[in-house]
């Protein structure tokens, strides 16, 4: 009784605390270190994977997959499959700053075919394409695989989340013409956020730019930042090719200025400013 006394001090002690500084990573491991001498195994199982969570903004990655290994282990027993895909997601992420995507992988394909099991359509949204991306920048001769899983998207009902998907993968890929193809058919779908809209306008003009079609390029540019007139990636990259162009030089000085002063690390935005 008095070490539970103690443990209800300790958390209405640290509780207000972490409340106020969430991101305060000590805080969240002392709430874990409290929680695991308590009876509730349910919290303590949840604490577990907030903090493997909260772990990654501080590069604390190993500890992270202890806490992961015990959350998995709790879960199983508990049979708590949405947890589950939670730790298979936070595997991933931390094998992957670990420079391991070998294992990073495999904990992404356990998620998918858990997502799968439950017929989770969200879910698999989400993983899909990071599993696509995954294949294309760790393991380049699997970029086939990654366009497939684009069209699994396609069948689960998500045709824009797929092309836009078949869009990056071929940006990464280098192959500009297909990119242009799959942002062009997204954009001819129903788009209802505008910042999205001029997202993908935005990545069409940079695979067009790199086609040197640079009037379509100007084109695409001028209607993304029209749609959000603070894109600060779409005025570095029309900055820098009204400079190409040789036209409009003031203008294109003034959205290169603007970039910079938003972004003043950003190496690419110094180079178009000039």
């Amino acid at each position: 009784l008095a070490s539970q006394r103690i443990d209800r001090e300790a958390m209405d002690f640290l509780l207000p605390y972490v409340r106020r500084q969430p991101r305060s990573f000590p805080g969240w491991v002392a709430i874990l270190r409290v929680l695991e001498r308590s009876s509730r195994q349910d919290l303590y199982r949840e604490q577990l994977i907030h903090t493997a969570a909260v772990a990654s903004d501080f590069g604390r990655h190993r500890e992270a997959l202890q806490w992961l290994r015990e959350a998995e282990e709790l879960s199983t027993e508990a049979g708590v499959t949405a947890d589950l895909r939670r730790i298979y997601r936070l595997y991933a992420l931390h094998y992957e700053s670990l420079k391991q995507p070998y294992r990073a992988a495999l904990y992404l394909r356990l998620a998918i075919a858990a997502a799968r099991e439950a017929d989770d359509n969200t879910e698999l949204r989400t993983l899909l394409p990071v599993y696509a991306y995954h294949l294309v920048k760790n393991f380049p001769e699997r970029a086939d695989a990654a366009r497939a899983f684009c069209y699994v998207l396609d069948a689960r009902g998500a045709r824009l989340s797929a092309e836009a998907t078949r869009g990056g993968l071929a940006m990464e890929l280098r192959q500009y013409e297909r990119a242009d193809t799959a942002f062009t058919d997204a954009l001819g779908l129903r788009i209802e956020e505008p910042e999205r809209r001029a997202r993908y306008l935005f990545f069409r003009a940079a695979a067009r730019f790199e086609r040197e079609e640079l009037e379509a390029s100007l084109k695409d540019l001028e209607e993304s930042l029209k749609l959000r007139p603070d894109y600060h990636d779409a005025q570095n990259l029309l900055a820098y090719a009204l400079a190409v162009k040789g036209a409009d030089l003031e203008r294109g000085l003034e959205y290169a200025r603007t970039a910079v002063a938003a972004n003043p690390t950003n190496g690419h935005y110094q180079d178009s400013q000039g």
